[in-house]
């Protein structure tokens, strides 16, 4: 099964984007899958692999949580990866920080890890936070509506590093940024 690293989000904001869930559940149109959905916290992916050496990767990510301070984040746009039925995600401002964190563990990575996915990449990477999945064309005028009624400004903290094996989702391991 593949893994994936991810980090969350501090507890207010975690909230936050777990109640537009519900409302997006609640005032969409016909079924609608959220993140809740797939039993997924609420997260930026910083990689996925196809697979790792869990025991090695739980305590190299174990240090690098412990070498850096909880994250600003802001949220400033939504955006659609497009497919037959596209997914909806918030992207954060991007920070040098977050670039730096990001390539620090990428750099470490192909230690533990088989098979990660080019797309987590330094050089290809689009920050996201994903909140709904299998939009159907049909409901993206709704979803529009909604997203500018309910989210934006929105900010928090990444706090959390976490390990997660999928699908189902299931936890691995998760530390708390120093």
């Amino acid at each position: 099964m593949p893994y994936a690293i991810e980090l969350f989000f501090n507890p207010p904001l975690e909230t936050r984007l777990r109640k537009l869930c519900n409302v997006f559940r609640a005032e969409i149109d016909g079924a609608v899958t959220v993140i809740e959905d797939v039993k997924a916290r609420p997260h930026v992916s910083l990689a996925v692999m196809n697979e790792a050496n869990v025991i090695e990767l739980s305590e190299a990510l174990r240090e690098l949580a412990g070498r850096h301070a909880a994250m600003p984040l802001a949220f400033s746009s939504v955006g659609l990866f497009p497919a037959a039925e596209p997914v909806l995600f918030l992207a954060p401002v991007v920070t040098q920080e977050f670039l730096a964190f990001h390539a620090e563990l990428w750099s470490v990575l192909p230690r533990f890890a088989k098979g990660a996915w080019n797309e987590y990449s330094p050089a290809r990477l689009v920050p996201h936070c994903t909140l709904l999945t299998s939009v159907r064309k049909d409901q993206l005028k709704q979803v529009s509506e909604l997203v500018m009624e309910n989210t934006f400004p929105i900010s928090g903290e990444l706090v959390e590093l976490g390990l997660v094996q999928f699908a189902p989702v299931k936890p691995v391991m998760s530390a708390m940024l120093a």
